[in-house]
């Protein structure tokens, strides 16, 4: 009995969660493509905006005209010239440590020459380390942009499923 009383209660909110709407980056030759949904951030660059970035919620994807509705302005996908995405878990991680790594290398002699007197640190390896290992770190921590046009496009999907219409059964 409970467990019908369950999908009761749950099969009208999974009638309405029916669909969705994505916009999609593909990349040429890779089956794997990046889904963003409504809701969540977006860093662009418009064709015509120079070198401004911006950065808005996505409040809506029309699939027929091919834009994406922020709050204020409606783009169409076309003129997104270049996204800003955050980097991949792992090369966050090396890199932190890689940062994390250096500094503390150097912070190391800093403290063994001054604490204990140790002259028989070489300066010239500690900042040869140091200055390699903190700028690569900062380096793969960065975002990666993407050029859309020749390896990345971006289309708008409408993920609905046949026989429903906007998230409604059809009977």
């Amino acid at each position: 009995m409970k467990p019908m009383l369950l999908f009761l209660l749950i099969f009208p909110v999974l009638n309405i969660c029916m669909g969705q709407k994505v916009l999609q980056m593909e990349t040429v030759n890779r089956a794997r493509t990046m889904k963003i949904s409504a809701g969540q951030k977006l860093n662009y660059r418009l064709s015509d905006s120079g070198k401004n970035w911006e950065r808005d919620v996505i409040n809506g994807l029309d699939e027929v005209r091919q834009t994406v509705q922020f709050g204020h302005i409606e783009v169409p996908i076309a003129e997104i010239t270049y996204l800003r995405l955050p980097q991949r878990s792992w090369l966050q991680i090396v890199g932190a440590q890689l940062a994390v790594f250096g500094i503390s290398w150097v912070g190391a002699s800093a403290i063994g020459d001054w604490a204990y007197n140790d002259k028989n640190i070489n300066w010239t390896t500690a900042g040869v380390i140091g200055l390699t290992t903190v700028p690569a770190g900062i380096l793969l921590m960065r975002d990666r942009k993407v050029k859309m046009g020749g390896r990345h496009r971006l289309r708008v999907l409408d993920l609905t499923y046949p026989g429903t219409e906007q998230g409604q059964r059809t009977e």
